[in-house]
């Protein structure tokens, strides 16, 4: 259901601050009632302005809600006090200080034990995090308090989580062998390198040659994405070099090479059409190259995985159409694998997403507009882009994700059938504030 919040409100006892909510579009939520584990997801944050305007609420969450007033109110039986009328946690046994009070004596009070309680809460949500191998999102601890209750509070915290990748979780991909296109410079060329620093191998691809001292090392054929027979005959060399595929990073990618506000004419004055490069290489080559990927990796009996190069421009609003539209449609690719392959077929399916990232592909002058922006330093490594590349291969756990990254902090953003798409299939009504749920 659809739930229309403002700051300082209150809906049946749950108070929102929305000051901890700013910015927050898609993420996942852990919510865990005061008796126990609850996994539920709130996908869905509208933000107009500094307020939060609707935030959609699964039935589940609902019903956990319902249930855990009830059990309050019956709890609080005639003895006043907060979550628990005996007043058992630290947080009801005096000692307050402001308006975060625990509250005074054994149970008096109708706020006594809630910031107590909220503190203990947290600690159980954190614990159940990660004893679910939680990977990012918005961490939410929801407890119930009907009644005298201020912004102080906080009883709904939301947090941004991004998650670190520390390099022994890359340690995975060693002896694996991957296929790697646009691999002579940028993100590409960072992930050859760390690959190997891993001890992982690796068949490169580009229309450019690698430097030193990977072109000495490195397996390496000259290849167009753009070109199907390019692509057959580079997978082809890969098997026939090592014996099976077991990644793909389809990352070959340009920028933008065309504007359709520009009116370019031939000699007669005709009005020319658009240039496709960018749709050909970053689009096309990337289909090409997730169809020989499936075929190739079919062939192993362990499978493996395919990685986009999706972009920060996938999600966010980016003024180069042609770019833009590439982008949106990989991560278009990534849903609608998403549940094509892996369980059904052993082969995972992953996309990168940057942000701005010291690469060739960003051109001199984009370049310098970025960092009058950002600063000098608020371009990021390619590195950093290359660890979130080798980590979706080299965990097995990680299926339909898209992980943004931001020098050097990673957050997950997809979350795969958990996610966004699959909450849309719930059935919602809109209901306003003060109404029964």
């Amino acid at each position: 259901m659809l739930v229309e919040l403002k700051s300082g409100e209150t809906l049946n006892g749950l108070l929102v601050n929305c000051d901890t909510w700013m910015n927050l579009t898609l993420r996942e939520v852990v919510q865990t009632s005061a008796d126990g584990d609850k996994f539920m997801r709130l996908p869905e944050i509208y933000v107009r302005g500094s307020t939060i305007k609707y935030l959609r609420v699964p039935d589940e969450i609902v019903d956990i809600v319902k249930e855990q007033q009830a059990k309050d109110q019956a709890n609080r039986g005639g003895r006043g006090g907060g979550m628990h009328g005996r007043g058992d946690h630290r947080g009801d046994r005096g000692g307050g200080r402001g308006t975060r009070g625990r509250g005074r004596g054994r149970g008096r009070g109708g706020g006594g034990g809630a910031g107590a309680h909220t503190k203990k809460l947290q600690g159980h949500a954190e614990t159940s995090r990660s004893r679910q191998n939680f990977k990012g999102g918005v961490k939410a601890v929801v407890v119930d308090q009907p009644g005298g209750l201020t912004a102080e509070h906080h009883i709904c915290q939301f947090k941004a989580v991004f998650f670190y990748i520390s390099r022994g979780e890359l340690d995975n991909i060693k002896d694996q062998v991957v296929v790697i296109t646009g691999a002579s410079s940028g993100i590409g060329l960072a992930t050859v390198r760390r690959i190997i620093q891993h001890g992982g191998k690796v068949f490169a691809s580009d229309l450019n040659p690698l430097p030193e001292p990977e072109a000495s090392a490195v397996p390496f054929m000259k290849v167009d994405v753009t070109s199907w027979d390019d692509q057959l005959k580079m997978f082809k060399a890969a098997e026939h070099k090592y014996g099976k595929v077991d990644h793909v990073y389809a990352n070959a990618g340009i920028g933008t090479s065309t504007s359709l506000l520009e009116e370019d004419v031939d000699s007669e004055g005709n009005l020319l059409p658009p240039k496709l490069n960018t749709m050909n290489v970053n689009l096309v080559g990337v289909m090409y190259t997730v169809k020989l990927g499936i075929h190739y990796l079919k062939k192993n009996p362990d499978g493996g995985s395919i990685v986009l190069a999706a972009s920060a421009a996938s999600f966010a609003i980016f003024p180069a159409a042609d770019y833009s539209v590439t982008k949106h449609g990989v991560l278009g690719l990534l849903r609608a694998f998403q549940r094509q392959l892996y369980p059904e077929l052993p082969i995972r399916i992953n996309a990168t997403a940057p942000s701005w990232t010291d690469a060739p592909i960003l051109q001199p002058e984009v370049k310098a507009m970025v960092q009058a922006l950002v600063g000098e330093d608020g371009l990021q490594s390619p590195d950093v882009v290359a660890c979130s590349a080798v980590l979706l291969m080299a965990d097995k756990e990680r299926h339909g994700e898209l992980v943004y990254s931001q020098k050097g902090k990673f957050m997950e953003m997809e979350q795969g059938e958990r996610g966004f798409h699959a909450f849309l299939a719930k059935p919602a009504q809109i209901i306003k504030i003060g109404e029964n749920m």
